[in-house]
């Protein structure tokens, strides 16, 4: 009970609300250069199947992009470098929370560029994978494997966190993270269901609801990540 007491007084500490909407503001424009870069390395299925996991009703928004990209494809190179910088913004925007919760240093500009372009390019190939071998997951249930295609993406975070914490502790709350976000998923797609089938309403409608898929994807990899430093801290208490 004291532990869990100690918990919630770090998390309204550490504020993590405010840093969960900054998040949903990054990650809103960050996802179209992240889409976009993706497409230029892997193509359009590959490009749009990470869109649909990171947010259901982003794709109406990034299609007509993409397309005019791939008529434009003379070009498209040019942009890899700006859309490689714009992309690893998703992570970038996390750090600062990760020190706070944490209780550690910030990680230099460089080397939160590296590690965020690494878990863009493992996000990608995981998901170029699956394409590849789609046929040998048929048997398998979808929501299954989106609860592990979630559970192996909260535990990459939990490591971006900080690598000194233990790493079943890491992969519990991982497991746990992507069940609290399996529900979510189904309630706010749900709800994207029942809005109007209008074009010009689904694409004004699709801001308001890709930022609170966004706050809520955010808040879920920061209360994991309070769990964490709780655990954490608590381990140390005992030694």
């Amino acid at each position: 009970m004291r532990w869990f007491r100690d918990l919630v007084s770090k998390i309204a500490r550490d504020d993590i609300a405010f840093f969960a909407g900054a998040f949903s503001y990054f990650m809103f424009f960050s996802t179209a250069a992240l889409a976009l870069f993706i497409f230029l390395l892997f193509g359009e299925s590959v490009s749009f199947s990470i869109v649909n996991y990171l947010s259901p009703d982003y794709e109406a928004l990034l299609k007509p992009i993409i397309t005019s990209l791939s008529i434009s494809s003379k070009w498209s190179w040019i942009l890899l470098i700006p859309l490689a910088w714009g992309s690893t913004n998703i992570f970038a925007s996390l750090e600062h929370a990760a020190s706070i919760i944490a209780g550690r240093r910030r990680r230099s500009t460089v080397v939160i560029r590296l590690l965020s372009f690494a878990l863009v390019l493992l996000l990608a190939f995981a998901v170029w994978g699956y394409t590849i071998f789609s046929g040998f997951f048929a048997i398998i249930p979808s929501w299954f494997y989106n609860f592990l295609f979630y559970s192996v993406f909260f535990v990459g975070f939990n490591f971006f966190l900080d690598g000194h914490f233990k790493w079943r502790d890491a992969i519990v709350v991982g497991v746990v993270q992507a069940a609290i976000w399996q529900i979510a998923s189904v309630i706010v797609t749900y709800y994207i269901k029942q809005v109007s089938t209008s074009i010009v309403f689904k694409i004004a409608s699709s801001i308001p609801v890709v930022l609170f898929w966004y706050y809520i994807l955010a808040y879920v990899i920061m209360l994991g990540w309070e769990v964490l430093a709780s655990l954490n801290n608590n381990s140390i208490k005992k030694v």
